[in-house]
């Protein structure tokens, strides 16, 4: 047996230290002793040592052969054939036993190359990772990965093993922090100021006196650069990271609607722009009592009459008055009435959503109303079939999140 089958068959590569050799063959030795015994015990034992002087290049011993004294008297055949098969069944434990050593090896050497080859992956996405973001070194990931390096190349294949594995936990074990680092900011800088200062405001509670305040929209979900989407970035990039085929930071499944929520509101209210811009087309029917029903929204103006719809643009940010008028040609029966909202950046949602919504469907929202309800400032009261024709609000919707359905404030909540 030479020095490198020696190797193979203790499991070790070639360059293993003595200590290490000597370990080696004592733990195989009392796993011998456990498992066999006789004949086969004292082959594999006698086996066992071979490889071991091999592998530390020290020759073998050999002792001299005793002479009898007297002729052996001849044996029996039938000694002659079970000697043969003693013989073969040694043969056939020792071969048993070494490719069972052999089989271990290769297995142990498998798994280390997987445990290599991970460590690795996740070495080089958290050096990625922290180039991209300017984080400091994990100094102690780096050293512990060093010394497997090492220790592998020393032939020490069980030592490395457990090196690689301590180096892959404490990168993952980064990349995760700073996943928890996201979420942690999401708290403080959208969850907590939304739920504080939008969340029980109009219109996102309809019914809410006080006005959301629209720079904090804006500061969280401008498409340009929205704290949201500036941390949804950061979090879907995290959760491109892969390790041994595995997503090392999955993105939270609440994560996941809330994000989905947010964005059906981004569009609704914004365009491409870092302030809400909402386009729209609006058309006016009034009735046999009134000549003319007027909105206004800042200096745009929409009267009734005709069957087309005008392009109108709403700017919360711009707190542009809102205004609807009904005008009347006898003015002592009728007077002109008009409802105004002029220190409301919501002014245009309070107004309509005072009124009775009759239609939404593909975009197309269609309000009726009276002049009481324009008055009292309530939902109108239905009229007898006898009674005069509704005015009428239509808004067609110029994308597809439709900003004047109250369900579009409320299906955002993070």
């Amino acid at each position: 047996m030479d020095r490198e089958q020696a190797h193979i068959h203790l499991g070790l590569y070639v360059g293993a230290t003595r200590e290490h050799i000597e370990e080696k063959v004592r733990r195989k030795r009392a796993d011998l002793q456990r498992d066999l015994h006789g004949a086969q015990l004292d082959a594999a034992l006698k086996l066992l040592e071979q490889a071991r002087l091999a592998a530390l290049d020290e020759p073998a011993q050999v002792s001299s052969p005793t002479v009898p004294a007297t002729a052996p008297r001849r044996l029996f055949k039938g000694w002659w054939i079970l000697l043969v098969i003693l013989l073969a069944l040694g043969v056939y434990t020792i071969v048993t036993f070494a490719a069972g050593d052999l089989l271990d090896s290769r297995i142990a050497e498998r798994a280390t190359d997987e445990k290599i080859t991970t460590s690795k992956q996740a070495r080089e996405a958290w050096e990625k990772y922290r180039h991209e973001r300017a984080l400091p070194a994990n100094d102690r990931a780096d050293k512990i990965f060093a010394d497997a390096e090492q220790t592998i190349s020393n032939g020490n294949i069980d030592d490395a093993r457990t090196l690689y594995e301590a180096a892959e936990g404490l990168y993952i074990g980064s990349l995760r922090a700073e996943g928890d680092a996201l979420l942690r900011r999401f708290d403080d800088e959208v969850r907590k100021p939304w739920r504080q200062k939008v969340a029980p405001c109009f219109p996102f509670d309809s019914e809410a006196e006080p006005d959301a305040p629209v720079e904090e929209v804006e500061r969280m979900l401008n498409p340009k650069s929205g704290v949201l989407w500036t941390i949804t970035a950061q979090v879907r990039r995290l959760a491109e990271i892969e390790v041994g085929g595995r997503i090392v930071v999955p993105v939270p499944s609440e994560f996941v609607r809330m994000k989905d929520g947010a964005a059906g509101l981004r569009d609704a209210l914004f365009d491409d722009g870092e302030s809400m811009n909402v386009k729209f087309s609006l058309r006016l029917v009034s009735n046999t009592r009134y000549r003319d029903l007027v909105l206004e929204l800042g200096a745009q103006v929409v009267r009734s009459g005709g069957e087309t719809f005008t392009p109108v643009t709403w700017r919360p940010s711009l707190r542009e008055q809102a205004q609807i008028s009904l005008v009347t040609d006898v003015p002592a029966r009728d007077p002109t009435i008009q409802l105004k909202e002029s220190d409301s950046p919501w002014g245009l949602l309070r107004i309509l959503w005072r009124l009775e919504l009759v239609q939404s469907q593909n975009g197309l929202l269609v309000w009726h109303f009276d002049n009481e309800s324009v008055v009292k400032r309530r939902p109108p009261v239905r009229k007898p079939k006898d009674g005069p024709e509704p005015l009428v609000v239509q808004i067609l919707a110029d994308k597809d999140a439709n900003p004047f359905e109250p369900a579009a404030f409320t299906r955002f909540v993070p």
